[in-house]
């Protein structure tokens, strides 16, 4: 059947964030339900990188939320089998083996007929290009252990750097201008 209507979805059972630059311009877990799982497309494979880089808000909505959390490279897995930056097909195939939409295997024997179906056209080597990014990226899946009691109260960094200072003092000039200019404005 057609869908006729959009849908906003309040409680997402999985959530997949494609590009990692994304993480810090929207609110990606926003709508994701407690216990949901978050699939991350970063190069932060390990906990120790994520907890470098990661902010600081990210970490304390997937452990408020008890998310189950996984990264991947997918652009890297692109790469390795001939995709070039092409990550749509393994993201979805992410997104069977996690889901449970159907049985994973036979999620991943119904794509990989879609995939023979949309790019036989393009030849045996794009299929099969297509089909070795599948199977790539269920490997290249890592499933995040994180220190949920500590990342729930994860705080923002300090920014000790000179350019926050330097901001700050244009600031205070630039309001000191304008109460003078207001001041000066008054007395005439």
């Amino acid at each position: 059947h057609e869908i006729k209507a959009h849908y906003l979805i309040q409680s997402a059972d999985f959530v997949s964030c494609n590009h990692p630059q994304w993480i810090s311009r929207y609110s990606v877990l926003r709508n994701c339900r407690k216990g949901g799982t978050f699939v991350l497309n970063t190069k932060l494979l390990t906990l120790a990188a994520l907890e470098e880089g990661l902010p600081h808000t990210i970490k304390q909505a997937i452990a408020q939320r008890e998310v189950i959390f996984y990264v991947i490279d997918a652009n890297s897995v692109a790469e390795s089998t001939g995709m070039g930056k092409r990550i749509n097909n393994i993201m979805q195939a992410v997104f069977f083996q996690l889901s449970g939409v159907l049985p994973a295997s036979t999620a991943m024997t119904l794509f990989k007929a879609e995939i023979r179906k949309s790019y036989g056209k393009k030849g045996e080597e794009v299929v099969l290009a297509n089909y070795a990014a599948v199977d790539a990226a269920i490997s290249a899946l890592h499933r995040i252990d994180y220190p949920a009691s500590t990342w729930a109260k994860a705080a923002a960094p300090i920014n000790t750097t000179n350019a926050g200072v330097v901001r700050m003092d244009k600031l205070a000039e630039t309001s000191i201008r304008s109460s003078k200019a207001m001041t000066e404005g008054k007395k005439e």
